[in-house]
């Protein structure tokens, strides 16, 4: 999801629950104290419009929006377009934050999360007419080759 470059996430968050089972969110972490320092002083940021929002934010959209979030992981110290010298600094530091549980909720950059749409929620929301347009095609996520392929479900559009 590109949320931090709309002007309305929620409504592209709805939208791809409407139309896949299972959502992937990478977005820049809310909570990371660095990053709202470059949204409000960087030129790239203040040009883009860049924003950032508190994954429990983005969480309670997942849940008010019939999802659940399935998966959630901070990762990443170093912020994208961040100045080359904050960028070395950070990497040497990254691998020691990642492993911090409270920590890292706070400085890695970005955060990631998987959320699966309530199918019987989305089929009542949808109407009877929902159902009768679902079609099954195979997701495949990158991964251990222990890991099973999942279906997914999509509108026919």
């Amino acid at each position: 999801m590109i949320g931090h470059h709309l002007e309305r996430p929620s409504d592209a968050l709805r939208e791809a629950l409407r139309l896949a089972q299972v959502v992937i969110i990478i977005e820049p972490n809310g909570y990371n104290p660095g990053l709202k320092i470059l949204e409000k002083t960087s030129p790239y940021d203040l040009g883009h419009e860049e924003k950032s929002y508190a994954p429990r934010t983005l969480n309670r959209w997942i849940t008010t929006l019939g999802g659940l979030v399935t998966q959630r992981q901070w990762i990443g110290l170093v912020p994208m377009f961040c100045p080359d010298w904050m960028a070395r600094t950070l990497k040497l530091l990254e691998p020691v934050v990642e492993c911090l549980p409270v920590i890292k909720r706070i400085c890695c950059a970005q955060y990631f999360c998987v959320a699966r749409r309530n199918l019987q929620l989305s089929c009542v929301m949808s109407g009877s007419r929902a159902s009768k347009s679902l079609r099954r095609f195979p997701i495949r996520f990158a991964g251990t080759p222990n890991q099973k392929v999942h279906s997914g479900m999509f509108l026919r559009t």
